[in-house]
């Protein structure tokens, strides 16, 4: 399997969290490496599960880290920063050419500005070399 640098970015993160979070959980497209100690859904169209309804179910099950594959859409992007403002960690990955531009980013998802500022406590920004 394919991995880039923002999936070894984000496992590495959660490995090192494990003995320490309690409940982990994450939802992911595709699950890129099975992980003892983290509960993983992987996205599956075909029976409905998509990002934003993982993560609504996921939050019904009160995790303590969350890990989201990619923040794309306005719904994902808005629970994301609800997760985080109600005091769970959330790791995930979102599309931008900067760390500054990833605020943005989830701004023109339609995020509240102040909830965007809040919400998020760091940004990481990776590019891929040829």
């Amino acid at each position: 399997m394919f991995w880039d640098s923002r999936s070894t970015t984000l496992y590495a993160s959660l490995a090192e969290l494990i003995s320490s979070h309690g409940n982990i959980m994450s939802i992911e497209d595709p699950i890129a490496f099975r992980m003892k100690g983290v509960n993983q859904i992987q996205v599956n169209p075909a029976s409905g599960t998509d990002f934003p309804s993982g993560l609504r179910s996921i939050m019904r099950l009160d995790p303590d880290v969350i890990l989201i594959g990619e923040i794309r859409d306005n719904s994902t992007a808005t629970m994301a920063i609800d997760a985080a403002l109600s005091g769970r960690l959330v790791l995930a990955s979102i599309h931008g050419n900067d760390s500054a531009s990833s605020i943005g980013r989830l701004i023109n998802l339609g995020v509240d500005p102040l909830l965007a500022a809040n919400g998020v406590i760091d940004c990481l920004a990776q590019r891929a070399m040829d």
